[in-house]
């Protein structure tokens, strides 16, 4: 159930039912664990990924998390923060160190701590794993804004990592430069599209990093130069 919604992406008459279209959603995900538990054998105990609406971190205040004689649940959101850079190239810096005519005005560093925060505060209510299951941010056509590119993946990266919380990059195989273009990897061929290996390498490092100098703050002051 990747992303559900009524056409409004989580913005639409969602807002204004009273509840109605979470409560449905909410029953669909207990019937999908009903439906696969009932099937027996792995599937009685394999984990299950359940979405919030529209695996919006923001849209999990009607969230439920359906029950499981297994117990084996996971909580699925997604995170682009923020959307307008990480997905629409709107704009081409980030972070405290970016020019403030190329960055979006309200979101640095600190927004990205609180989105992660509130996925850390779902496992904290409910007692499941919680994951992001998409966050990225498109490649870029200069040398300058890949730099901000790769920091910010890497400091994504050690926060979520800081926090318990898994990370997986959306890689949709486009080999361009701009709006949507997160590919990583030629999905027929394997090899590499763009940096992509530059870019897991810098994934890689932000999230499993485990040498005590190397903290968030420490990414924060590593931030690409004026």
């Amino acid at each position: 159930m990747n992303e559900i919604h009524d056409g409004g992406w989580g913005w639409g008459d969602n807002r204004k039912d009273n509840g109605k279209q979470y409560q449905t959603f909410n029953e669909w995900q207990q019937v999908f664990v009903d439906a696969v538990r009932a099937t027996g054998g792995n599937n009685a105990s394999r984990w299950l990924g359940i979405p919030t609406y529209c695996t919006n971190i923001d849209l999990a205040e009607h969230f439920l998390l359906p029950k499981d004689p297994a117990k084996h649940l996971l909580i699925a959101v997604h995170s682009y923060e923020p959307y307008e850079y990480c997905l629409e190239d709107k704009y081409s810096e980030w972070g405290h160190t970016g020019a403030t005519d190329k960055k979006h005005p309200t979101s640095d560093e600190q927004a990205l701590v609180n989105e992660l925060d509130k996925a850390k505060a779902l496992h904290e209510k409910f007692g499941a794993p919680v994951y992001i299951g998409e966050f990225g941010a498109v490649h870029r056509s200069s040398e300058r804004e890949e730099t901000f590119r790769k920091y910010y993946l890497e400091y994504y990266c050690k926060a979520a990592a800081d926090r318990g919380i898994s990370v997986i990059y959306w890689d949709n195989g486009s080999a361009g430069a701009g709006r949507e273009c997160s590919g990583l990897l030629d999905h027929g061929s394997g090899t590499w599209l763009n940096n992509g290996d530059e870019i897991v390498n810098t994934m890689t490092k932000g999230y499993f990093t485990t040498n005590k100098n190397y903290t968030l703050q420490s990414v924060y002051d590593n931030a690409p130069k004026h």
